[in-house]
């Protein structure tokens, strides 16, 4: 099925936001900068988002239903492959996380989408544990598990090139932490 003018623009306005937020950052991209981006003029975003708000949003949330599809989170049969594919598949949308993390960081403006991605990733502990645990999971799965992953994500690309590492290597030695450290606290959480 081909999308149409319409729907072919409003996706160069959302591409243009998503690069322009995760390089100067939602505070410092005015609605002209995305326009002269996208090669469409201020009207024409106002006519599909109606604020700058709206667009971030919509950007966010158009990105996180993408990687919630595509990455299907069974902590029973996590391996360094299945972390691996996860990275990968996670890492193609490096500008969103970029995104989440600097403007949570620094206004707060996206922290909910932030923390609603760590309870999201936390439900399949939630459905295993004893409901008193409940923060105790949330913090887990945040802390050692989402964050992190964020973390690596965006930071990868410098990591290799500051220690000189490959970046298969980067992503094998962060899955094998993942399985150390994260997954045994889960185990632990379900067992108990």
């Amino acid at each position: 099925m081909s999308r149409t003018g319409g729907e072919i623009t409003r996706a160069r306005i959302l591409e243009a936001a998503e690069r322009l937020f995760a390089d100067k950052g939602y505070s410092e991209t005015s609605v002209g900068d995305i326009a002269k981006s996208a090669g469409v003029n201020k009207a024409l975003i106002y006519y599909y988002f109606t604020s700058k708000d709206e667009l971030l949003q919509t950007l966010l949330k158009g990105a996180l239903a993408e990687i919630e599809v595509a990455v299907k989170y069974d902590p029973q049969n996590i391996t360094e492959e299945t972390i691996q594919k996860e990275l990968r598949l996670i890492g193609s949308r490096k500008n969103i996380l970029t995104i989440l993390l600097r403007e949570s960081l620094r206004n707060g403006k996206v922290s909910d989408f932030l923390l609603g991605i760590c309870e999201n990733e936390a439900k399949p502990l939630l459905t295993k544990t004893d409901s008193k645990d409940r923060n105790r999971v949330l913090t887990l799965d945040a802390f050692t598990g989402a964050i992190p992953y964020m973390m690596f994500l965006v930071l990868e690309d410098k990591w290799c090139e500051y220690f000189k590492c490959s970046r298969e290597q980067a992503e094998k030695d962060f899955a094998r932490l993942i399985i150390d450290m994260h997954m045994e606290c889960c185990k632990k959480l379900i067992q108990k």
